[in-house]
């Protein structure tokens, strides 16, 4: 993951809390005791807060508890994670007025630990979370529930499901094949951390992840499924068992879920691609641009081909009938994220240099943001992505112009909303740094209108 530059931040991340600066924040403390050199509990506390804590916000949820614990009052007796929160993250009682925006920049500025708005969000959820009180009855997880229901229907129907004739199957076949895609399509966005795509967590083995990707995609490719049916089954029933909320049983989740899908409902069919593009999505950071931009083309086509194909009309309406969570994008929505995902891909790597020859990769993703113009004008996120694309393509050609002449006959309002849309894509942060500098050079008024409206 490639983390902004702190030298381009415009002058509204140098606000504090919500117009107030941390030091002046009121912050109680009695008087020092004499034996100043014991251990701080809180620091001990720290440890304890983010032990149980996702792998994948971990990291982010120590360096805030531990820049908590560095502005509170040590001496205080058994201080509660979630009283110095509010004492500290914000000057009133209300969660949405927390300004994660200027948090992160307080927290790069007093520790040098760079994390995003969003990550710093994340983190303090979670830290909200596990400090919640033992007597306290929480609702499981939603992710919990429905792995527990998940876990049931496969016992009760395994055998059923292994059976190879008869319409009953069939019907099995597709709400079992659904109700499995809802928990890949959770799992996924677990690894993701925002609508763009932020990429899986470090602490998976990567090894395994790109060989469990590779073998997904050889069975897909060559169609194995109908001869693996049992042992996929048998492996998602065991990761099931096994689930204990990490990153890396989430990408389990994904990979054998979306096998299974793609065994009971075929790699072709509409469920089949939207579980493969889950497994490329989670993946992506773990996985070569050649194999990643020709899995998405490939995706993009199969997904396409399905608009006008009467099985696929058939099962959306049934799908449409189902829980809100079982519902799934049509045929030319599909095709309009793997073309999104291909596009961002490389934009994004060929600003930060991964991609070194931009005369052989921009073309591709040129060519993916014109057919989803074509095929889905309606699709939210192209002005974003052509956003990011004229980006990288001022910083190929050395020319400013590019995007700032898109912005001038954009107007300020669309400006304004285009570019917080832009700010949350934290997967490349230098390349919305840039894309930020390009709008306040059109419109410097505009300063003060983004940080109030990123953390509504």
């Amino acid at each position: 993951m490639n983390h902004e530059n702190e030298q381009s931040k415009p002058d509204f991340f140098e606000r504090m809390l919500d117009g107030v600066d941390m030091q002046q924040i009121p912050a109680p403390r009695n008087p020092r005791k004499s034996n100043a050199g014991r251990p701080r509990r809180m620091l001990r506390r720290v440890d304890d807060s983010v032990k149980d804590i996702r792998a994948n916000v971990k990291d982010a949820a120590s360096a805030v508890a531990t820049w908590v614990a560095s502005v509170v009052n040590h001496d205080a007796d058994q201080p509660q994670l979630n009283e110095i929160l509010d004492q500290c993250l914000r000057p009133g009682p209300q969660l949405d007025q927390i300004n994660y925006t200027a948090l992160a920049q307080h927290i790069n500025q007093s520790m040098h630990t760079d994390l995003s708005p969003r990550r710093v969000q994340t983190a303090i959820d979670h830290l909200r979370a596990k400090r919640q009180t033992t007597t306290m009855t929480q609702p499981k997880p939603k992710l919990q529930d429905q792995l527990s229901a998940l876990h049931l229907d496969l016992q009760a129907n395994h055998q059923q499901l292994l059976d190879t004739t008869g319409k009953e199957q069939d019907t099995l076949y597709r709400r079992i094949g659904t109700e499995i895609l809802a928990i890949v399509r959770v799992a996924a966005g677990r690894l993701i951390e925002n609508d763009f795509g932020e990429g899986i967590a470090e602490d998976i083995d990567i090894d395994e992840v790109e060989s469990r990707f590779l073998d997904f995609v050889r069975d897909s490719v060559q169609d194995h499924q109908g001869n693996t049916l049992t042992r996929d089954l048998h492996k998602l029933l065991v990761d099931l068992c096994d689930y204990d909320g990490s990153a890396t049983c989430d990408m389990r989740l994904v990979v054998n879920g979306s096998r299974v899908v793609c065994d009971l409902q075929g790699p072709d069919s509409l469920a089949g691609v939207m579980a493969q593009l889950n497994v490329l999505v989670a993946g992506r950071h773990v996985l070569d641009s050649e194999l990643y931009v020709a899995e998405l083309h490939r995706l993009a086509e199969s997904a396409y081909t399905l608009k006008d194909d009467e099985a696929t009309a058939t099962y959306l309406n049934w799908v449409k009938r189902q829980e809100s969570d079982r519902r799934v994008p049509s045929p030319v929505r599909v095709c309009s994220y793997c073309l999104n995902n291909m596009a961002t891909h490389v934009y994004d790597r060929i600003f930060t240099g991964e991609l070194a020859d931009s005369n052989k990769w921009l073309p591709k993703a040129d060519e993916a943001l014109t057919r989803t113009r074509q095929r889905d004008s309606g699709f939210d996120l192209i002005p974003v992505t052509e956003l990011v694309g004229l980006v990288a393509h001022a910083q190929i050609n050395d020319d400013p112009t590019i995007v700032r002449e898109y912005l001038t006959h954009m107007g300020e309002n669309k400006t304004i909303d285009l570019l917080i849309k832009l700010i949350r894509f934290d997967n490349c942060q230098p390349l919305v740094a840039s894309a930020r500098e390009h709008a306040l050079a059109v419109y410097p008024q505009i300063n003060q209108h983004i940080t109030p409206s990123l953390d509504d």
